[in-house]
């Protein structure tokens, strides 16, 4: 097999990407990283200030890995231009052509009237209607064993007995389908 021309690889996981500017390093690949997440700088934001000491203990190893994932990137892509300015920032280099921010968008569809009461009967169908006073959760995603849907399912039967607000609205389909619509 043929080595490939480059290798994008997302930033978290860092043992992933690591992985990846090493086997690109060892033979000469461009390696792309993508970051997706402030990893493992995220916890700062929801761990107490007086825990900050411990959380750089156990971060240390992370923030080791990570700069050596940085580092070795032959280029740096984040999501919003903040992200692309912290992971340069994690190399110890400035910004190159190569490096890039590609933030998550969607093409924006201005929907007609005719379309919007189209659907609106359509989720009425399924149960869902316009309620303010109703929190919705909503799952869209494929439903496998990677996800705990019997706890989900369990917390909305908790929740629908105590005749809260709450409706759960699951979209999508995989090997868990049955489990999920059985619980409908």
């Amino acid at each position: 097999m043929d080595p490939p021309d480059a290798i994008i690889v997302s930033l978290p996981t860092l043992e992933l990407a690591l992985e990846a500017v090493n086997y690109g390093k060892m033979r000469n690949i461009p390696v792309i990283v993508d970051i997706r997440d402030l990893w493992p700088d995220v916890f700062e934001t929801v761990v107490p200030k007086f825990a900050h000491w411990l959380l750089k203990y156990i971060t240390g190893p992370m923030k080791k890995k990570l700069a050596e994932v940085c580092e070795n990137a032959t280029a740096i892509f984040g999501i919003t231009e903040e992200y692309l300015k912290w992971g340069l920032s994690k190399s110890n280099r400035q910004r190159t052509k190569d490096d890039g921010c590609f933030p998550l968008a969607y093409v924006r569809h201005l929907h007609n009237k005719n379309e919007i009461e189209k659907a609106v009967k359509y989720w009425k169908t399924l149960g869902v209607v316009e309620d303010k006073q109703m929190v919705r959760a909503i799952y869209v995603g494929s439903f496998t064993h990677t996800s705990d849907f019997k706890t989900i399912i369990k917390t909305a039967e908790i929740l629908s007995k105590k005749q809260a607000k709450i409706q759960f609205v699951f979209c999508g389909s995989g090997p868990m389908i049955n489990l999920i619509k059985g619980a409908c």
